[in-house]
């Protein structure tokens, strides 16, 4: 079935407000990768993949495909 569901995260954000949506799942098994509990996660607009990279694992990239919202 189709719905809907919405998850809030505290972030230090720099730029302009966007709104941007992604399968949570996806975040889930990216960030499960990681050792770090800061992740750096890029954007370029809400149409963009997302890019994922953290301090402490410096050999990761992740890139996560954004939805339409």
């Amino acid at each position: 079935e189709l719905g809907k569901a919405e998850e809030g995260l505290a972030v230090e954000y720099e730029g302009e407000t966007m709104e941007a949506g992604f399968n949570p799942r996806f975040f889930i098994e990216a960030l499960s990768a990681l050792a770090s509990d800061k992740v750096k996660i890029s954007l370029m607009d809400s149409e963009k993949p997302a890019l994922l990279s953290a301090a402490e694992d410096p050999g990761y990239c992740g890139v996560i495909m954004s939805m339409k919202i």
